[in-house]
């Protein structure tokens, strides 16, 4: 049974069980933190899905190069800032998983810019000959390993958050997206990369 079609006949009566302003008073405080709860876990479901998406991109281009981390690469956190105060709104178990998930959304941003100093580090170091090779490579190896399996848990917190919030906002079904059509977007989105600096005059990445 679908609740949401029912609501408007259902606030006729209940207006005519407390009619007056008490009356009006009561359905507000009822409505209002279901309508919130839904507006958030909209909101975030969209951002979160959205991530999920980026996530999958980065774990299909990392089989074509496992030592390759997009430039770009940022999971979003707007959503999440824009509700903070009123993440209370949703269900305990589900604003605890939004939590942690964009926890992980938090570190793998962070961890992504230690990746990239420390691979541009020991690329410096090797093409100079300058520095302890060894050593920069395996903190450089290190990182981006670390980075990898965070992005694969948080990949999988995401599809269990996704679940959570679809439940409070329910959304068509996300069309899903075969291994052949994300490696062709990975090989579109390297082919752009590459030709984006020669267009520029610039050099090969």
């Amino acid at each position: 049974m679908d609740l949401d079609k029912l609501w408007p006949g259902l606030v006729t009566v209940l207006l005519a069980l407390f009619g007056g302003a008490g009356g009006s008073l009561l359905l507000e405080l009822w409505l209002n933190p279901r309508r919130t709860r839904r507006r958030v876990a909209a909101l975030l479901a969209e951002e979160v899905n959205l991530n999920a998406h980026l996530l999958t991109l980065h774990v299909h281009l990392r089989r074509k190069d496992p030592r390759q981390v997009s430039a770009d690469f940022q999971v979003m956190q707007l959503a999440f800032e824009a509700v903070a105060q009123e993440i209370a709104a949703l269900p305990a178990n589900v604003a605890g998983q939004v939590i942690l998930t964009y926890h992980y959304f938090d570190r793998l941003n962070r961890l992504r810019e230690m990746v990239r100093e420390r691979l541009s580090q020991w690329r410096e170091a090797h093409e100079t000959g300058r520095g302890d090779l060894k050593f920069l490579e395996q903190n450089a190896m290190g990182a981006l390993d670390y980075f990898n399996k965070l992005v694969d848990a948080t990949l999988t917190a995401t599809e269990k958050t996704l679940t959570l919030l679809r439940a409070y906002a329910p959304r068509p079904k996300q069309p899903l997206v075969s291994d052949d059509e994300y490696a062709d977007k990975v090989a579109t989105s390297e082919k752009v990369r590459v030709e984006r600096p020669r267009r520029l005059g610039g050099t090969d990445p």
